[in-house]
């Protein structure tokens, strides 16, 4: 994908913190047990040693507690948080970040909706990103038909993209930008302009709002 996409989390329906080694048995509980679980110091502790080890694989990029971004609240308790990161609320609480995370959603009955922060927002990562990009082979986008409506807010991201070119970081030009999310794709699934050739390539115009 050529923006970052927000994937959401939750301690109370079934997501990727379920697939943290060891993690599926307590969250898998009935709300009840799982909240006093949630609770018990041992059981923390359990969870945050198994989330750092080498068995996490790559939801290990989900462990970063205090980039984590409070979503919607459900409790008076955590009113005023959303927008926030864990980090600064843990900072404030002088409590651990993971420790202050299963705080958070404790008060809200695990109603919190949580939005990780990137592990890959950072130049390295983008020039690898840009790289790809100019790949013959490489596609942008891609679908899986609407399967993660509830968890991803990556459906907006051709436009997003655009607004990065013109605004943001302008890794690639914005024909480059047009020509990946039209003309590549139409290519691949075979919608081709017969009045387009290599000799002839119609002029195709984009009126963007400033």
């Amino acid at each position: 994908m050529p923006v970052l996409v927000g994937m959401n989390m939750s301690f109370l329906t079934y997501c990727g913190l379920n697939m943290m080694p060891d993690w599926g048995p307590i969250l898998g509980l009935p709300v009840a047990e799982r909240m006093e679980k949630l609770r018990d110091p041992e059981t923390r502790r359990f969870m945050e040693e198994r989330a750092a080890s080498p068995d996490a694989g790559v939801f290990s990029r989900l462990t970063g507690w205090g980039r984590y971004i409070i979503g919607d609240t459900y409790s008076e308790a955590n009113e005023g948080l959303k927008g926030r990161t864990v980090g600064e609320i843990a900072l404030e609480r002088g409590v651990r970040d993971f420790y202050c995370l299963l705080d958070i959603v404790l008060a809200d009955e695990l109603q919190t909706v949580l939005w990780p922060g990137p592990t890959d927002d950072d130049p390295a990562s983008w020039h690898m990103r840009t790289e790809a990009w100019q790949h013959p082979d490489v596609m942008i986008g891609g679908s899986d038909a609407g399967a993660h409506l509830d968890r991803m807010s990556g459906a907006p991201y051709t436009t997003s993209w655009l607004h990065d070119c013109l605004h943001g970081k302008s890794l690639i030009s914005l024909e480059e930008t047009i020509n990946h999310i039209t003309q590549v794709p139409a290519e691949l699934f075979g919608l081709r302009d017969p009045r387009c050739s290599q000799r002839r390539i119609l002029c195709r115009y984009c009126h963007l709002q400033p």
